[in-house]
C-alpha cells in the first residue's frame, strides 16, 4: 500500500513539474506577429557592425604604430 502512495505521489509531482514547464514554454514564445523581431535584427546587425568598425580601426592603429616603431 505504500509503494502505491508513493507511485501517486511521484504521478503527481510529475505532472506538476511538466504543466509548469509548459507554462514556462508558452512564455517563451513570441506574443507579437514574426515581423515585430525585425528591429531587434536591426539593432543586432547594428552593434555587430560596430565593433567590427572598432576591430578595424584598432588594427589600422597597431600597423600605423608598427610601421613608426
Amino acid at each position: 500500500m505504500r509503494a502505491v502512495f508513493s507511485i501517486a505521489a511521484l504521478l503527481i509531482v510529475v505532472f506538476v513539474v511538466m504543466k509548469l514547464a509548459a507554462n514556462q514554454l508558452h512564455a517563451l514564445t513570441p506574443a507579437a506577429a514574426p515581423g515585430a523581431s525585425q528591429p531587434a535584427r536591426n539593432a543586432a546587425q547594428a552593434a555587430a557592425d560596430q565593433i567590427s568598425d572598432a576591430i578595424a580601426k584598432g588594427a589600422a592603429a597597431r600597423a600605423s604604430e608598427a610601421d613608426a616603431q
